[in-house]
Parts: C-alpha cells; structure tokens; sequence
C-alpha cells in the first residue's frame, strides 16, 4: 500500500535533491551519493489507472554521529514564484509522521549511530491563472539538525518541473520512436476518478537508438527536444553537449563531454543559490555516424526518470515521472 495514497492531487514540484557534505558530525542529506541535489520531474495526474506516476520527492539522511538522536526538520519553498510561476509545497513526511512547510517537524524516535530516516516531500503548483503549467519549474530547501544540538545538521536541494506523463518505447536500430504523452488534465483536479487519455505519436529519430558496448544510446538532440522538452546547446570548441530545463530564474543544466565518463549537473535556485555537483557515468557519450549521442539510462536517470529494458525485443521504454515507490 501505497504510503500517502490520497494525499492532496499529488504534483510534486520541485525535484529531488542531495545534499551534502556534513559540518562535524551532522546527519547526512543522501549523504551516501555524496551530492548537494537532486532534480525531479512531476505529473500533476495519472492518465490511467494502470500508470502509477511517482509524485513524490523521496530522499533520506543518516546518522553520522557517535551518540542517539532525534532530529527536526524543515523544508522551505525557495522559487521561483509570481502570477505565472507559483509553487506550494503541500506536506513533508518523515517515516511516521507528516508536517505542513515550515513547520519545524520531528522524529518519533532515535536514530542509532549510521541509522537512516526515510524523508519524503510532496509539491503542486497553486490553481491560479497559471494553473500548474508544464514547464514550470520550482525548487526548495531541506534542513535537518539534532534535537539536542543545532550544530549537528546539514541541507539540501530540491529542483523539479511540471511536464505531462511521459511514455516513450524504441527499439535498436529503429528510427520510430512512440511517443505517449497525457495533454489533456483537470488543473484543479476537481474529478479523482477521471481517466485522462494519452495522445500517441511516432517520431521520427534523427539515428536509431544502438547498442554500444553493450549499452543503449540514443540521439542527443532528440532525446532533449521530443522526450524531455529541454533546450538543447552544443559546444563545438570543447565537443560538450548540454541540456537545460528552467530560465534565467531557476533551471536545471546537464553537461555532457564527448568520451568523457562523467556528467556536469547544475541547480540554480529561485532564490539564487547555485549548486553544482560532477557525476560520474558508466558509459560516455559519443559521436555515431555523425550524430552525437548519449548512453540512454545514465541520462534519463539523472533526469530522474525511469528506464526499462526487454531484451526478448531489445526495446527500451522510458518514463517520466518514475513509476510509484512500492511499500
């Protein structure tokens, strides 16, 4: 069972994030993964009952200090917000209870030494004039300290875009991309039971998706522009691709140097905060019959999407948002 079923129409803003490095012994923001964030795509609505569209930002810290703690926790709305653009953060939960934003929430219990605390948060965009419109990009602040010592914490970031569910199935060697994407919704959400279609076409890849190496690459340029709806920038002097989801305000940017296994990640925050973290991929993008193209599950990843893979078919199906986290 699904753990905040029914909560609010579900539309998680902002990304998903990381954190940090802890000052002393502070607990540790996704600390493991050793990022300060995370970005995120969300869906507002689920087109059918049979898609189970994640719209939540799951993450988690851990206990690195030497004694027991209870914690408290905060998460704070950073921006962008106006008329057009405007974020509320909806609730943020730890394992076993649940809190509205700034609101200083806290555990029920003690985390041991190397204990982990699994967190959530949950976003939507206002039902105003811009009614939750794709595109939208918001992001947010998680602080987490010690009960009985405000110097043991640490924070960390959440970037995420609005963008309609998202389903793409290719196959190797196959220029025929299906594209599934869920257009038509209810921006107040007012009917839960409604089934919201999904408008289906073929797009036309400017290569095929091919196996190299035994990993699955797709064009650079078409993967931005008909998958993700990113803008797409080429840097022809140092051979980088780079994708970008957001404005001048806020945005996400993903850079991508040929042959080198590693991705540029970039968060600006609505309320100027810029972070940036270097992720190291298992494969590097390339150049293949002219095209650049990029090793697709690294990628959609980072995006915080989901790749499946039938090897009967050798076809690869992408979703945005991921599926729902199973209990």
């Amino acid at each position: 069972m699904k753990r905040f079923a029914g909560i609010l129409a579900i539309v998680l803003l902002a990304g998903t994030l990381l954190s940090a490095i802890p000052t002393s012994a502070a607990p540790s923001l996704y600390g493991d993964l050793g990022r300060t964030f995370f970005f995120k795509p969300t869906a507002k609505f689920k087109p059918s009952n049979d898609v189970k569209a994640d719209n939540h930002v799951w993450f988690h810290f851990t206990n690195t200090d030497t004694r027991d703690h209870k914690f408290i926790g905060v998460i704070t709305n950073l921006g962008p917000s106006d008329e057009n653009n405007d974020w509320e953060i909806v609730q943020y939960c730890f394992s076993d209870a649940c809190y509205p934003p700034l609101v200083e929430g806290r555990t029920n219990r003690e985390l041991k030494p190397g204990e982990k605390e699994e967190m959530s948060a949950q976003f939507a965009p206002h039902d105003k004039k811009s009614r939750g419109k794709f595109g939208m990009m918001g992001t947010a602040r998680v602080d987490v300290w010690a009960t009985d010592n405000k110097d043991l914490r640490d924070k960390m970031y959440i970037g995420e875009v609005f963008i309609p569910f998202t389903r793409a199935s290719m196959i190797i060697n196959n220029k025929t991309m299906k594209l599934e994407k869920c257009l038509e919704w209810d921006p107040a959400n007012k009917d839960r039971t409604k089934r919201y279609p999904l408008t289906v076409t073929d797009e036309t890849l400017t290569v095929p998706p091919v196996l190299l190496g035994g990993s699955t690459f797709l064009p650079f340029r078409s993967m931005g522009e008909k998958l993700l709806g990113a803008k797409v920038d080429w840097d022809a002097k140092n051979k980088v691709a780079m994708y970008t989801i957001g404005d001048d305000r806020a945005y996400f940017k993903m850079m991508l140097p040929i042959n080198k296994k590693e991705a540029t990640l970039i968060l600006k925050c609505g309320d100027g905060t810029t972070l940036t973290d270097k992720v190291a991929l298992k494969v590097a993008p390339t150049i293949y019959q002219g095209s650049t193209v990029v090793p697709l599950r690294g990628v959609v990843e980072l995006f915080g999407g989901y790749v499946d893979w039938t090897q009967a078919e050798k076809k690869a199906t992408i979703i945005l948002p991921p599926p729902e986290k199973e209990e």
